[in-house]
């Protein structure tokens, strides 16, 4: 989605003034990840007054915006943020009148009406997250799928979470939406008219073209008279959308397994039908012409096409999805042979090779304690204060993140973590790193982001381990105020590498 609004992109940074500036985005690198940093805020101290009060300090932060994000986000998320904010808007109260506001921010939208938050949008990648003022033990987690994030300060308000990852999961969080707004007074108004409520970021929108095609001219009365119904038929149809020339070179597959931009498989197609991960209708497939168009569920107009290579993209050849199909050769001979000689090269280099144990490259996940992996997120929330939330931190604070390492491989996993910092003022900002309740590093007291580094950490086969790193901000009034008055920016980068020997 694209933003080529220039009077909508003031709005949005407008709307956007009104939390702590931050500062983005950092260099990204293979296994680094940014954290949370601190940028100063320059103030000048009274008699009196405390070094947390004097400098506050917001987190640098590679992220984008909510805008930019949903901006990036894809046709199908920009379908379901409309039907999921259009539901939300369209409640009021009786008597009032008074309806629901929403109000967009650097890391989300909220939705509340008076001083009642009702509800709150994240997106992260394709995936948009709603956040509900319910209580999830009320629900059953079999049919809603949603997560309790009571425990966390920031969702207090809203701690009901619901990721939006198919159709099925908008119509139950347009099921739940009601329930808030009953539980709150306010009624749906018969005369709200919804909106394209993602266009307001810049999402695009499918331009149909139709395009007729005309009876050809045949040679002679009676050939025209043989093919006048096949002609007529052709002449009737219309395309909503322009083929380009790859298309015409797509076949449409029987069987075949359906994956997202990210790799990640996200349903099957069967007899030309899509259907997702919990067997809920996401569009169909048909061959028309010599191309294959997608109509997705409930749209009568194709919004799409199959490539040659098995891209299904947009009319604006925006990637949709990825469709798989299984390969084989269908004779049984060379299958055979194939096959015996595969069984003879195995039993000769096991005769004839001895065993050796080489490293491979290991299967792991980082995640949050939220499960949220670490390369879904464009910055680690490290610095996440209950005083401030995390964009800010002040002198004399303290705190802690927690991640989780998952090893999923046969093998026993070997690890380091590296940390180093861009702190061009001198913030003594120092970190101890605890694993599975016993320190690894700073077993003696807090040390500095380059004494932090630890390596040669193990972790079993099929297994997983929790890290927490805590952090500190000692006072130093010199280099607190130097870095206040420039205005300063503290940047924590944490590197990891693993490595996996396979036994003999």
């Amino acid at each position: 989605m694209r933003d080529t609004s220039q009077d909508r992109e003031k709005e949005l940074r407008g709307a956007q003034e009104g939390n702590i500036q931050e500062n983005a985005p950092a260099e990204e690198r293979v296994s680094e990840y940014t954290a949370d940093g601190a940028e100063s805020a320059a103030r000048s101290a009274g008699p009196g007054e405390s070094a947390a009060g004097r400098f506050g300090v917001p987190s640098a932060r590679a992220a984008s915006s909510f805008a930019q994000r949903m901006n990036g986000a894809g046709y199908v998320t920009g379908r379901r943020y409309d039907a999921v904010k259009n539901e939300l808007l369209r409640y009021r109260f009786p008597r009032t009148g008074k309806g629901v506001q929403a109000r967009v921010s650097k890391t989300g939208e909220v939705f509340s009406c008076g001083r009642k938050t009702l509800a709150m949008l994240r997106v992260s990648g394709s995936t948009l997250r709603l956040f509900l003022a319910l209580d999830p033990k009320a629900y059953s987690a079999g049919r809603y799928h949603h997560r309790d994030m009571s425990a966390k300060a920031r969702y207090a308000r809203c701690p009901m979470l619901i990721r939006l990852t198919s159709d099925r999961q908008v119509r139950y969080a347009l099921e739940l939406i009601g329930q808030v707004m009953a539980e709150n007074g306010l009624e749906p108004d018969p005369s709200y008219v919804p909106h394209d409520q993602a266009g307001a970021f810049g999402s695009a929108k499918v331009r149909r073209r139709t395009v007729y095609v005309p009876v050809p001219v045949l040679p002679d009365a009676e050939t025209a008279a043989e093919n006048a119904a096949p002609a007529a038929a052709s002449a009737a149809d219309v395309l909503p959308c322009v083929l380009p020339p790859e298309a015409v070179k797509a076949r449409l597959p029987r069987r075949a397994a359906v994956y997202d931009r990210f790799g990640q498989r996200v349903g099957r197609l069967r007899r030309g039908t899509w259907y997702d991960e919990e067997d809920a209708v996401q569009g169909v497939l048909r061959e028309e012409g010599e191309g294959v168009l997608y109509y997705p569920e409930g749209e009568e107009a194709a919004l799409g096409y199959l490539d040659g290579n098995g891209n299904l993209l947009t009319a604006l050849h925006e990637h949709i999805a990825t469709i798989r199909r299984g390969r084989f050769i269908p004779l049984f001979i060379l299958f055979l042979c194939l096959a015996v000689i595969a069984v003879l090269a195995v039993l000769l280099g096991a005769l004839a090779i001895p065993q050796t144990a080489e490293p491979y490259a290991p299967t792991i996940f980082l995640t949050d304690e939220e499960g949220v992996h670490w390369e879904e997120q464009e910055d680690l929330p490290v610095f996440v204060n209950e005083t401030f939330g995390d964009s800010v931190i002040a002198p004399g604070m303290s705190g802690s993140y927690r991640f989780i390492f998952e090893n999923a491989n046969d093998d026993t996993v070997t690890f380091s973590f590296t940390f180093t910092e861009e702190n061009e003022h001198g913030i003594e900002l120092v970190y101890r790193l605890v694993r599975d309740g016993a320190y690894v590093s700073g077993t003696g007291g807090y040390v500095t982001a380059e004494e932090l580094n630890v390596s040669g950490l193990t972790l079993e086969a099929n297994s997983g381990t929790m890290f927490e790193l805590q952090w500190y901000w000692r006072h130093n009034d010199a280099a607190d105020t130097a870095a206040g008055e420039a205005g300063a920016t503290y940047v924590l980068h944490i590197g990891f590498e693993a490595s996996v020997v396979a036994e003999a």
